[in-house]
């Protein structure tokens, strides 16, 4: 009896560990990496492993780019997986900063459908002073012959900073459904995004 005691707990031991250790490689694992802005400018930073990257390396002349979503089902569910985008532009004749890129997408969310702006402030991103706006609005899917039209309440982070000549927006979206979580994707993609020197 003592044999078959042991065996079950060392057989109940093994199981919450290995529960564990699935439990702590899900949530911390990351990858890092790290890219070239339209200048001369490297930066880096680290995003959930679940996400795929994808990035614009052509270091074209007028912007550079690189966006990380959430995979997930394909129609218009896979447009509501949440994902992060760094762009970064060189200034234009009207927005000449990043502060006036931030005017014109706040007077262009006022054309999408129930915009909210539910907080502006200021952070640092990389030691650099930036600006953040949070809203959300609601986006309609067209109905197809597969799909009926669907509702979504989006919610989304801007981040506006200038650095180098170039205009620099960390971009989080993501349907309120799945915010929380997008949420902290994106403060540990801002707590690790560092401008290299």
């Amino acid at each position: 009896m003592n044999r078959l005691v042991e065996v079950s707990l060392s057989f109940i031991l093994l199981l919450v560990l290995g529960m564990t250790m699935l439990t702590f490689q899900g949530c911390g694992e990351y990858r890092k990496c790290t890219f070239h802005s339209g200048g001369n400018t490297r930066y880096s930073f680290e995003y959930p492993s679940t996400y795929r990257k994808e990035s614009d390396d052509s270091a074209s002349q007028y912007f550079t780019s690189v966006f990380l979503w959430l995979p997930g089902r394909k129609g218009a569910t896979f447009l509501a997986n949440p994902s992060i985008a760094v762009m970064i532009t060189f200034p234009s004749a009207i927005e000449i900063n990043a502060k006036a890129s931030l005017e014109s997408d706040l007077d262009n969310g006022m054309n999408l459908q129930e915009f909210q702006l539910l907080e502006r402030s200021e952070i640092i991103v990389s030691g650099i002073q930036a600006e953040q706006i949070v809203f959300s609005w609601l986006m309609t899917s067209e109905a197809s012959s597969f799909e009926p039209q669907i509702s979504y309440i989006w919610s989304g982070r801007k981040v506006y900073f200038n650095y180098e000549g170039e205009i620099w927006i960390l971009t989080l979206k993501s349907t309120a459904n799945a915010i929380v979580q997008a949420n902290a994707d994106f403060n540990h993609f801002l707590q690790t995004f560092r401008i290299l020197e």
